[in-house]
């Protein structure tokens, strides 16, 4: 949320969040993190049991401040690592539209994400984001960076990525079969 999303950017990722928020239910953990030179948990991580009273935290959000990534992706994984079970989809979505300090942190806490099995999604929006940065984190993490230039697009990415993990049934699936002898396979 820092300064320069003032306008259109800011609106359209309030309404991009408010709208993935709606497609989420209780079976749904999600968190919400904010930043601009500093980082605020808005939304710790819970079930989404009131899908109104998140959105309307969401709709608080003003534009204030730089951009500073690093601590701010740390903080999502913090709370991220709240609910970690085996049978959950973990998924970090980061949108900046602008330069940061500390590029070798966010590169570390990519790495951290890696590690942990939870793939990062950077997302640019407008001009003045480090493309080469955000790249780099998606990678590290197992994750991807995208670019949107229309923050309009913003919604439909954020749709789509909820209804993919919700769409997910199964992870790290393992089949035994014991077969009686003669019996083979095909």
């Amino acid at each position: 949320h820092s300064g320069s999303m003032k306008g259109d950017k800011m609106r359209c990722v309030r309404e991009a969040t408010q709208t993935a928020l709606g497609l989420m239910d209780s079976s749904d953990i999600v968190s919400v993190v904010i930043f601009d030179h500093r980082r605020e948990v808005l939304i710790p991580a819970q079930p989404v049991t009131d899908q109104r009273a998140l959105q309307q935290h969401v709709a608080k959000i003003k534009d204030a401040g730089g951009t500073k990534i690093a601590p701010a992706v740390e903080a999502g994984l913090d709370e991220l690592r709240k609910n970690m079970r085996g049978n959950m989809i973990n998924r970090l979505l980061l949108l900046t539209d602008g330069q940061t300090e500390g590029e070798n942190d966010c590169l570390r806490i990519a790495d951290e994400a890696g590690r942990m099995g939870i793939p990062l999604t950077a997302l640019g929006v407008g001009d003045d984001w480090n493309e080469d940065l955000l790249i780099e984190m998606g990678n590290r993490s197992g994750g991807t960076a995208e670019y949107f230039q229309n923050p309009q697009d913003i919604s439909e990415f954020f749709q789509g990525t909820v209804q993919q993990a919700q769409g997910s049934v199964v992870q790290n699936a393992a089949l035994s079969l014991r077969l009686v002898q003669g019996v083979e396979p095909r």
